[in-house]
């Protein structure tokens, strides 16, 4: 609804929508809105949090399609000839899709920590990216804060390194990249 669609702009121009720098609409296949809040559709945008979103949707397409055998199946069971990895540890190797997929896996990788080992940024100058997330340490917890004392045995923490071994086990079993796929 053209309607609605301005609504929305309007939204986001007031402030009352925050941090919205573009929306791109499609429909059966063709751009039908297109609205930029800052700078135009050359301007780079900051997706990262996005792509996360998009690769939860891939995987799920995945297994959809029995790529994937589902959200139970073992991270390293993908990568068997990157084994041994760094810090060893048996909850490292129960780590499973759906951990990855809501950000609760047990790595030590937390992006709004800047001390964390899994950080982003720490991420960012290594060249293999999952190499880096597989081999990170399991994190400790503080009290409170235990997978067994969180609701479904889960602590959730902002990991992007973890959306990137996604995209490997994505690529492992569709044989392609995301991006292709």
């Amino acid at each position: 609804s053209p309607k609605r669609l301005k609504e929305m702009d309007d939204l986001v121009r007031s402030g009352a929508l925050k941090k919205i720098t573009s929306v791109l609409v499609a429909r059966r296949g063709m751009l039908v809105h297109e609205t930029y809040f800052e700078g135009d559709a050359d301007t780079l945008r900051d997706t990262r949090s996005a792509t996360k979103t998009i690769m939860g949707t891939l995987v799920g397409i995945g297994i959809d399609a029995g790529l994937l055998p589902g959200t139970d199946a073992k991270v390293l069971s993908f990568f068997a000839e990157r084994q041994p990895v760094q810090n060893p540890d048996p909850r490292k190797d129960a780590i499973t899709i759906e951990d990855l997929l809501t950000r609760s896996s047990v790595l030590e990788c937390n992006d709004w920590n800047d001390l964390s080992r899994g950080n982003e940024e720490r991420m960012y100058p290594v060249e293999d990216w999952i190499r880096f997330a597989l081999d990170l340490p399991v994190r400790g917890f503080t009290r409170g804060d235990e997978p067994s004392k969180q609701p479904h045995g889960r602590s959730f923490s902002y990991c992007t390194a973890g959306v990137v071994t996604l995209s490997g086990v994505l690529q492992r079993a569709a044989g392609k990249g995301a991006d292709e796929f």
